[in-house]
């Protein structure tokens, strides 16, 4: 899928299972000067059995005007009833 916008929510997702998304950049000169995509590593990410998993504080980072970091926090999990 192509999109041109800094956000995109994926939903219907399904309980307790793994999903691997890999993301593609480009930009106005990658089609001027006919380059391919820059892909970056996968990301695997994996629904709870009882709730989605949901990153906090996502945020992205320009680094140059072909790459970018994302940053995210993972969820906070109870362990034995200790945080």
């Amino acid at each position: 899928m192509q999109l041109y916008e800094r956000y995109y929510e994926i939903q219907n997702l399904t309980l307790f299972t793994e999903y691997k998304l890999k993301f593609a950049l480009s930009n106005f000169y990658f089609n001027e000067l006919s380059m391919d995509p820059m892909f970056g590593s996968d990301v695997t990410l994996r629904t709870n059995p009882d709730k989605l998993n949901v990153p906090e504080n996502v945020t992205v980072q320009a680094l140059t005007s072909t790459r970018a970091a994302v940053y995210w926090m993972q969820e906070t999990e109870l362990c034995d009833g200790y945080l």
